[in-house]
């Protein structure tokens, strides 16, 4: 199991990370870490590198720090940089050939100074313009900006705008089974409903919907969600219940069936390696 990509974990991520330390044979995860352990700007996750090998401790497995340096500086005076630039004391000054500091009064006269710069090497040089990579501290101001200047000198521009993984299909997966399963918020109804809605678990979506309807009428959460007798309510409402309501209401039993069974082993799973 390979974990990337985070500077701090959440009390429900650590619920998961036990989970996964206790089913994996190996866990790397990386972190972005200085090799002095005492660095302020590190400091937060240094905590987290604490916090994980006091989680493999608990469960008796071997921890082991691995330091790599970063590949992706290739020049001198951006790994100066990158060493010294939050030192605490001004560092002996090196000949730097290789970076220029521009001023811009603006953000717009900024990116214009960057893009013809950029068209300029491209077309005296031989460059290309995927040799470049701009970086912005932040990408909400600079985004929409770099993106018409960019065009206005005709060089391409690819803003790589990310989201957050929380709302992919499988970290909503992920997350709605813990809180099914959770004393706090043991099988409530929305919780179920994201579930489903992933399109993770196999089943038509219309007939969620109705699942869904079926819930919000009757007001169905907690305990009556994964109870072993079946449903009798007619998914019509107050009347009698017809044949076709019949149908109905054995499909959206057997929705509940295939559901109820994996997450009640989910919970019996979890309890065991957990305790709770």
């Amino acid at each position: 199991m390979l974990i990337d990509g985070f500077f701090g974990f959440t009390g429900r991520q650590r619920e998961l990370l036990q989970v996964i330390f206790g089913q994996s044979e190996q866990v790397t995860c990386a972190l972005l870490l200085d090799t002095a352990e005492d660095s302020l700007l590190f400091r937060t996750a240094q905590n987290e590198w604490e916090a994980l090998k006091r989680l493999a401790g608990d469960r008796e497995q071997q921890t082991v720090r691995l330091e790599n340096p970063s590949y992706r500086l290739q020049n001198e005076g951006l790994r100066f940089l990158e060493r010294h630039f939050f030192a605490a004391r001004e560092p002996e000054a090196i000949e730097a050939e290789h970076l220029r500091l521009m001023a811009g009064r603006n953000i717009r006269e900024e990116l214009s100074m960057v893009a013809a710069d950029i068209a300029k090497k491209v077309r005296e040089q031989g460059l290309r313009y995927r040799d470049f990579a701009l970086l912005s501290g932040s990408l909400e101001e600079y985004g929409p900006i770099a993106e018409t200047v960019f065009a206005k000198y005709g060089v391409p521009l690819f803003v790589d705008r990310g989201r957050s993984s929380l709302g992919k299909p499988i970290f909503a997966f992920v997350q709605s089974a813990l809180r099914l399963i959770s004393p706090e918020r043991y099988f409530r109804q929305e919780d179920l409903l994201i579930l489903l809605k992933t399109g993770l678990c196999g089943e038509d979506r219309d007939l969620i919907s109705r699942f869904e309807n079926y819930c919000t009428m009757w007001q169905i959460s907690g305990e009556r969600l994964i109870r072993d007798d079946d449903w009798t309510q007619n998914p019509a409402g107050l009347g009698k219940l017809d044949e076709k309501g019949e149908v109905l209401l054995k499909e959206l039993n057997g929705l509940r069936q295939r559901l109820r069974a994996p997450l009640l082993r989910f919970k019996h799973w979890r309890r065991q390696f957990t305790g709770f």
